[in-house]
């Protein structure tokens, strides 16, 4: 099996943490990873960002990151993404004739990618999509959300919805809302939630974590996330101002992980020092420790020092930093929606308050800070919560619905839904 996956706007091997890199690079690159583990072949199409950049780079054993020119070789706004999404396509395609390619499905990331890959389609072959996010469900769960958005995101969306191809989800919740929003269900759905590798991210020793750190012996609340307003990060700053001093213990420490990775990223750049100025406004820059970008082997120690981990994202469609915390043993604090209470059990594994509550927020975040006891039976259940999910299970899960669709060949087209993993316990 050959499958081609299209991460048009963020290469997988991007540095974790910048404008454009989260949790969905995490997603193909480890879902790239366990398909080559299991024979499968896979390219990952991505724009070029760098004029000195590797144009083919095997990342791992059967799997590689194939860069395409689009635009200005560098970082640019989403918002100029879209205007040359369609000069991706055709170097794409062209790419892929010259070699003389054949691909027995194409799985793109993304809406911008979803477009990109319709383009490709030159035989009947299955065509899954995973949108990650969707511009109304983002709306609907905070007002401001997405506001700068392209116009044709929504247009570009809605047709990907109407299109047939199989879509994959991480909930079902997902699909509930795209039917309130949208008006009507997808024909071809599978759920299948993000992973977590419980040997990289698992409980592990706080205080040789903090020493391997060099971090001191106060409480400490880690944020883990790309600079980008939707992250909530300036609202997770006005939620530790308002936490309390107390004679017994030290004042609480903000660790921000993520950042500016020195890539031309000027977006991440922008934000970062917007952050910055919102602190010192706030009087707590003493308190806030900005740790920029760091490599993903690094982040377990960081879970690993943090007395808890706050997302405090203004919408989540899953939440895989909530569930590597969780996996590392560290009880989650955020702001409710349905991808975070997919996976953070209320007042077990963590606490959940209502979208945008800065109050909420605070106490939430203040009774973990002085309950310790609770705080570590939280985490003790978050382990273990967070073990029914894999990456292995996802690359299994996903194989096969390729496999079914390539074998239904044509029929893949028609109506059909697939309840492949549910995301509910």
């Amino acid at each position: 099996m050959r499958i081609a996956l299209v991460s048009y706007h963020t290469s997988p091997l991007a540095s974790l943490g910048s404008s454009s890199a989260g949790g969905m690079n995490v997603y193909v690159r480890r879902l790239a990873e366990g398909l080559a583990a299991r024979d499968v072949e896979v390219d990952i199409f991505t724009r070029q960002e760098c004029a000195d950049c590797e144009r083919e780079q095997e990342f791992t054993p059967g799997a590689r990151v194939i860069t395409v020119r689009a635009g200005p070789t560098r970082v640019i706004t989403k918002d100029d993404l879209a205007a040359y999404a369609p000069c991706f396509a055709g170097n794409l395609a062209r790419y892929i004739s010259r070699r003389n390619l054949r691909y027995d499905a194409i799985h793109s990331h993304y809406w911008l990618s979803g477009l990109a890959a319709q383009a490709l389609r030159t035989e009947r072959q299955p065509l899954v999509h995973m949108f990650h996010t969707l511009s109304r469900v983002k709306r609907h769960y905070q007002a401001d959300a997405g506001k700068n958005d392209p116009p044709s995101r929504d247009y570009g969306e809605m047709s990907l919805l109407r299109s047939g191809q199989t879509l994959v989800f991480s909930t079902d919740a997902e699909v509930d809302d795209v039917e309130r929003l949208y008006g009507f269900r997808p024909k071809s759905v599978a759920i299948i939630p993000p992973g977590v590798d419980g040997v990289v991210f698992g409980p592990e020793d706080r205080e040789g974590a903090r020493r391997a750190l060099g971090l001191g012996s106060e409480p400490l609340i880690l944020f883990v996330g790309r600079m980008d307003p939707a992250k909530g990060v300036d609202l997770l700053l006005q939620a530790i101002a308002r936490l309390r001093n107390r004679q017994d213990q030290p004042a609480a420490r903000l660790l921000v992980v993520g950042g500016d990775d020195g890539n031309r990223d000027a977006m991440a750049h922008r934000e970062l020092e917007r952050l910055k100025q919102i602190a010192n406004g706030l009087g707590i820059a003493e308190r806030v420790q900005w740790e920029g970008v760091v490599p993903q082997r690094m982040l377990r120690l960081f879970y690993a020092a943090s007395d808890l981990c706050a997302v405090p994202s203004r919408y989540e469609s899953f939440g895989m930093v909530a569930l590597e915390a969780l996996s590392c043993g560290r009880p989650v604090v955020g702001f409710r929606s349905p991808g975070l209470e997919q996976t953070v059990r209320q007042d077990r594994t963590g606490i959940l308050v209502p979208s945008g509550d800065v109050e909420s927020l605070a106490a939430a975040l203040d009774r973990l800070v002085a309950d310790t006891q609770l705080a570590r039976r939280m985490g003790l259940e978050a382990s273990q919560s967070a073990k029914p999910f894999s990456w292995n299970r996802v690359a299994d899960l996903t194989a096969d619905l390729y496999a079914d669709l390539i074998g239904r060949g044509e029929e893949s087209l028609a109506p059909r839904t697939s309840r492949v993993m549910s995301g509910r316990r």
